[in-house]
């Protein structure tokens, strides 16, 4: 989405500055639901695709839009052929807007608390490969205490998960090695080093390990560039003067596995991404010899210094305890071998 970068004019400060007036109306006449509509044709770029995310009519959208904009005397996006961008009113109002949306959801959160924990709402943004087992093994055993809590779990790239928690649309964020962003916190940190996956009776499946040279004489199977995995093989590629020809690249942890299950090759994943797998012994993790490949980990990533609703810090409180069998690399080397 293109955004207008001009610096506000004194106009624009004196109209959207959060202590002017127009901020400073009661709460209670404001519609949260302009609000999520303007964050929302913020991040997507127009009307019709902001309207398909939240599941309205484009109407509506347009109606909250004008509606917030008539509120505050101020014209929040410019209106172009292709799309809606921000004026310098607006790009001032999205942090007053995000902050307004997760103070709302904390006083909710509280609310709910003194009740207990029978009600709660927590929203988890992971990668592929750990929402799948991972996830949803530790959403169902808190649920068994907690059953009034509720959850939303969306599957999306690093980068996304990483956006998701910095603007408040994510409580919880679950990456594989997430690159560092402003205002982002590891809660937990649980090892995953990267394994070559393979059919149990491929040549190197009875190996104790293999190194990355060894791997490079079969097929492969590679995530593409929005993957840390290949971002890591990459760089330890460059390093060791090895060079990846795939004959796959996919943004599929599924695929990945399947070519590894039926076409005799190799693909590389994290324990977590084929727990089922190695269970039916459809498929082997073999460790790799490459130190950086054993030091892997997953980040369950938080917003820093957000107080968090009670649901959330319990179900946090709840994936380290889950979590804390994880010892070390070679207790998870051990269990994967399945030979």
């Amino acid at each position: 989405m293109r955004t207008n970068v001009d610096a506000p004019s004194p106009s624009d400060l004196q109209t959207i500055h959060p202590c002017s007036p127009v901020l400073t109306y009661e709460i209670q006449n404001m519609r949260l639901d302009d609000i999520k509509c303007f964050l929302e044709v913020s991040r997507v770029g127009g009307i019709r695709k902001a309207a398909e995310r939240l599941n309205i009519a484009s109407s509506a959208v347009s109606r909250h839009i004008a509606h917030l904009e008539s509120s505050l005397d101020a014209r929040l996006f410019d209106r172009q052929g292709r799309g809606m961008t921000l004026t310098p009113a607006g790009h001032l109002y999205v942090q007053y807007a995000r902050d307004l949306l997760a103070r709302e959801s904390r006083i909710q959160s509280e609310l709910t608390a003194l009740k207990g924990l029978n009600k709660g709402h927590v929203c988890i943004n992971s990668t592929e490969g750990h929402g799948a087992d991972f996830v949803t093994h530790l959403i169902a055993s808190f649920r068994r205490k907690y059953p009034g809590v509720t959850f939303e779990l969306i599957i999306t790239s690093t980068k996304n998960i990483l956006i998701a928690v910095q603007e408040g649309t994510a409580d919880i964020g679950i990456a594989f090695m997430p690159e560092p962003l402003r205002g982002i916190e590891s809660a937990i940190s649980i090892k995953a080093p990267i394994l070559a996956v393979m059919a149990p009776t491929h040549p190197l499946a009875t190996k104790a390990h293999v190194n990355l040279a060894e791997t490079l004489s079969y097929p492969l199977a590679l995530p593409d560039q929005s993957f840390g995995i290949r971002r890591i093989l990459e760089s330890i590629g460059l390093a060791s003067n090895l060079t990846f020809t795939p004959a796959l690249v996919t943004n599929s942890i599924s695929a990945m596995k399947g070519f590894a299950r039926h076409a005799g090759g190799i693909s590389f994943l994290t324990e977590m991404s084929i727990v089922h797998e190695v269970e039916i012994g459809a498929l082997v993790g073999v460790p790799i010899s490459d130190p950086t490949l054993r030091r892997t980990t997953i980040e369950v990533c938080m917003l820093g210094q957000r107080r968090l609703p009670s649901a959330v810090s319990a179900f946090l409180r709840h994936i380290k305890s889950e979590t804390a069998a994880i010892k070390s690399n070679n207790a998870s080397e051990k269990r994967l071998n399945n030979r």
